[in-house]
């Protein structure tokens, strides 16, 4: 009976926040942004690779110079990041490239839309009101749930869109190739996407201002990036599960699949437990 309410409460909240973000002229200009920047900057690559006459995979691999780079790469010590980068190489362009500009824009994207997940109704001063119609559990896990669809839906329409620009501008690109690793990465983007939705809502949980928690979630980020030049295996930025977002092959995969559901449900655990706490 608990878990049916419960359950109850996650589906109304999370479809009318769903329906509320659709109504928001601040998460249709970035949404709008998101997906059109997308498809400009990979038409735009695209035809810098018609007038190169070339792409930037398939790496010849017998070339004296190709040889000379290995030795380099060895007296270096940097095997495993060139053994990387090789295998990127035989990934098709479109793939890495629409995954990197994903990367690049997902966090700031989420915290655009996502930073007043909370914040706005304590803000408001509707919290209070909500909470007599639903537990703190039902409203914190409906409004992830729903911005965590809305962002899924969103990655899987800038892949298909990512696959037509592809299919339109590469000859060399074949869907039903690519499909296989096409699925992998956004397989390995979806725990992604919970770690960025996850950090953001615990920075709103405990701001009583949207824009307080925007500024705050980008900070955060900041702070990462700072920390992970000296130790990346502290934060979210750790260069295995990075490398593992873009190379589908070995281990990565699973590393960025992993660890990224860890750092999410860290940050689901830590955003709850403040908000059960928390006076409204």
């Amino acid at each position: 009976m608990a878990v049916g309410l419960f359950a109850r409460q996650v589906l109304v909240l999370c479809f009318d926040e769903l329906h509320d973000l659709m109504l928001r002229r601040r998460s249709l200009l970035s949404l709008g942004f998101y997906f059109l920047s997308i498809a400009a900057s990979l038409w735009l690559i695209f035809r810098v690779q018609a007038v190169l006459g070339g792409g930037f995979a398939h790496l010849d691999t017998s070339s004296p110079g190709y040889q000379e780079l290995s030795r380099l790469v060895r007296q270096w010590g940097l095997e495993e990041a060139f053994a990387v980068f090789v295998s990127m190489s035989q990934v098709p362009d479109a793939l890495w490239i629409f995954q990197i500009f994903s990367l690049l824009w997902f966090p700031t994207l989420v915290a655009l839309i996502s930073c007043d997940l909370v914040s706005i109704d304590i803000y408001r001063g509707t919290l209070r009101f909500l909470l007599l119609r639903t537990s703190r559990a039902g409203y914190f896990f409906g409004k992830m749930l729903s911005h965590f669809l809305l962002y899924v839906i969103l990655q899987a329409l800038s892949t298909a869109l990512m696959f037509l620009i592809a299919l339109r501008m590469d000859p060399a690109f074949t869907a039903a190739e690519t499909a296989r690793l096409g699925l992998q990465y956004f397989v390995v983007f979806v725990p992604f996407i919970w770690c960025m939705l996850a950090a953001t809502q615990w920075i709103s949980s405990w701001s009583r201002r949207p824009m307080s928690a925007m500024v705050r979630a980008h900070l955060m980020w900041v702070i990462f990036l700072v920390v992970a030049v000296k130790a990346s295996w502290l934060t979210p930025f750790w260069s295995d599960m990075v490398l593992g977002m873009f190379s589908p092959y070995g281990a990565y995969p699973l590393k960025a699949l992993l660890g990224y559901a860890a750092w999410g449900l860290g940050f689901t655990l830590l955003g709850y437990l403040g908000f059960a706490r928390r006076d409204v």
